[in-house]
């Protein structure tokens, strides 16, 4: 049956490559834009009911046009769009153009609106409705006029006063039809990581069971989805022709027996992929299942180099944890991706300097160097904030380094992130051999295009 009315799906225009989705807005900094988690999810329950036309015009310019002539329309029943901390204030400014030409409802999801979404929809009356979580059909009930007992969704009612409910910590599952993918051209999407294309987007679960201090995913909470309908998803894709999976859970195999049922589900279907996962829950004999069904890189959230921070941001992890889980996947030959945040509140350069040179002697095979941001509803951002560190209303702040926010007098963060990037990247060791490791064309032009983007921040910007 046709659809008569219709939902855009926006990506708005960006300066930098911005990436918005999963309440982790940053800039790109390298070759990579997946598939926006958000909107990809919402497609689930969006599509029963509304036409969905995507306008990604980050990542795909030449469509703004066509979007502007779209909205238009009379049977435009919404736009739900994304935004990021890192992008907001130019998102922002494309939000009022819209309403200039747009008078319908305005839908967006984001990681600013996680501390305080009612603030935000009294303070931007261009803004019609706020969601918290993108993995249920609260947007699509709302369409429908189905109102009452939503949760995770912000709007204002009949009377103009702004009513929601937020869900702290959900736990348990959530159940969902399978994600749009074909509305996504693979053409435009990619990660640095991959080894094949094209490359889809997979989320096996919701949040994270742990609650770092400085991270939004430990205030989402942690949801699992059923694994007939992962499995689903996975045999969608193959028959689609897609050969490369991100696994874009924020702790992937968070619990062991559901983990080993999932690698299970994966091994037959000869994907390649990557994920994002924590050092204190593998031993070798998983790492070792992990390789044999198709994985080949893990990126690990490492954050630092001194005992003292990893317990100051609750992480529940040692160095020893980490040091024992790179060493395991170099044994089995799985590629290892460090991430580290450099200048936590009340490090000193010896501590900086101190993760800098865990970093160096884990030795991954790539290394991003962050700097911390106050994300909104996290315990870093109310420490920081009841310390007087920054001021509450604090929107714009970029984790990959394009602004900050918690630099001091003595404690430059810009620099000290350039300088990690040249004392790792810039070793003839990690060059020779992360050259050697290059197997085909589609690999060195990754190489290629990521290589220039580091080169270009470690050398050219910064001290």
């Amino acid at each position: 049956m046709k659809k008569e009315e219709k939902v855009v799906l926006l990506v708005p225009p960006g300066s930098k490559k911005y990436l918005r989705d999963y309440y982790c807005g940053k800039v790109s900094k390298a070759n990579y834009y997946m598939q926006p988690i958000d909107l990809l999810m919402q497609t689930s329950w969006l599509h029963r009911s509304f036409e969905l036309l995507l306008f990604d015009i980050q990542i795909n310019p030449k469509s703004e046009g066509d979007f502007w002539e779209k909205i238009k329309s009379n049977k435009i029943k919404a736009i739900f769009m994304i935004t990021g901390s890192a992008s907001w204030a130019e998102d922002y400014d494309f939000i009022k153009k819209i309403r200039e030409k747009y008078k319908g409802l305005i839908a967006i999801s984001g990681d600013i609106f996680m501390g305080d979404p009612v603030c935000f929809l009294d303070r931007f009356p261009e803004l019609d409705i706020i969601i918290t979580d993108f993995t249920t059909p609260c947007l699509e009930s709302f369409l429908n006029g189905k109102k009452d007992s939503l949760e995770n969704i912000f709007y204002r009612d009949e009377h103009g006063e702004v009513t929601g409910k937020f869900v702290y910590l959900p736990k348990g599952t959530f159940t969902m039809p399978r994600p749009r993918y074909e509305i996504f051209d693979p053409e435009f999407y990619s990660y640095p990581f991959s080894m094949n294309y094209p490359m889809a987007t997979v989320l096996t679960d919701f949040g994270c069971p742990y609650q770092c201090k400085f991270c939004t995913a430990g205030i989402i909470g942690f949801k699992e989805r059923p694994l007939n309908e992962v499995a689903n998803d996975l045999h969608w894709l193959k028959e689609a022709g897609y050969n490369e999976i991100y696994f874009v859970d924020q702790t992937f195999g968070a619990k062991k027996e559901r983990r080993e049922e999932l690698l299970d589900l994966i091994s037959p279907l000869k994907f390649s992929w990557s994920c994002y996962s924590r050092a204190d829950i593998w031993e070798k004999d998983d790492l070792i299942k992990m390789k044999e069904s198709g994985c080949h890189t893990m990126i690990f959230g490492v954050e630092s180099g001194n005992e003292s921070t990893l317990q100051n941001i609750t992480k529940g992890e040692s160095i020893e944890d980490i040091r024992k889980v790179f060493s395991y996947c170099k044994e089995i030959n799985i590629r290892r991706v460090g991430t580290f945040i450099l200048g936590f509140p009340g490090e000193t350069s010896e501590q900086i300097q101190a993760t800098i040179n865990l970093a160096i002697s884990l030795d991954p095979d790539y290394a991003s160097f962050n700097i911390p941001i106050a994300r909104p509803g996290t315990n870093l951002t109310k420490e920081a904030v009841s310390k007087k560190l920054i001021n509450q209303d604090v929107y714009i702040q970029d984790q990959s380094g394009s602004s900050s926010v918690f630099d001091s007098d003595e404690i430059d963060l810009i620099y000290w992130q350039n300088k990690a990037l040249r004392e790792f990247y810039l070793r003839p060791s990690y060059l020779w051999r992360t050259i050697k490791k290059t197997r085909n064309f589609f690999q060195l032009k990754q190489l290629i295009i990521e290589g220039i983007e580091v080169l270009n921040k470690a050398l050219w910007k910064g001290n």
